[in-house]
């Protein structure tokens, strides 16, 4: 007896869960249509995918709009891309970042001022490295044979000398 009204709470209970299914699947859907933002084109896409690897998250310090998981910067991706869908610019929409968050969300600095420097100072690094390589190449040939007899052995010229005369009376 007991077994059937197990089995009967059990059958009871799974026909609820189907009832109750595709309503709660409807209410997830919204959810997830919700959290994911208005469909957009692949235009819109594409523009606000560069936006989020443009623009550092002011959220997740270190990250990208992109690849910041919080709640704030799914928020934001989903403002861009209502912004670019009305047919605002991605350029107006960087410069409403930049003046709303600061210049510090630049994921690339620009090229002027003291920011000017993280463009040229690897360049010239680069330059003055294949130059000083460049000159300890090329600097050892010509000083070893400008110094003399001897200087390349790092032998005394006399002492040279007597070694070449005895390598001379060994072959003969």
């Amino acid at each position: 007896m007991l077994q059937r009204v197990a089995s009967l709470a059990a059958h009871v209970t799974l026909v609820a869960c189907y009832a109750v299914l595709p309503s709660a699947s409807a209410q997830v859907d919204s959810a997830i249509t919700e959290q994911a933002g208005p469909v957009v084109s692949p235009q819109v896409e594409q523009d606000a995918s560069e936006l989020f690897n443009k623009v550092m998250s002011p959220f997740c310090p270190g990250r990208t709009i992109a690849n910041c998981p919080s709640p704030q910067a799914a928020e934001l991706q989903i403002s861009i891309r209502e912004k670019l869908s009305d047919g605002d610019s991605p350029e107006q929409i960087e410069a409403e970042l930049y003046a709303t968050f600061g210049d510090d969300i630049r994921a690339i600095p620009r090229a002027r001022g003291f920011n000017l420097l993280a463009w040229v100072v690897p360049g010239l690094f680069f330059v003055l490295g294949v130059f000083v390589v460049g000159r300890w190449l090329t600097g050892l040939k010509p000083a070893a044979a400008s110094a003399g007899p001897g200087a390349a052995t790092g032998v005394e010229p006399e002492l040279d000398e007597r070694i070449q005369q005895a390598l001379a009376e060994l072959d003969h």
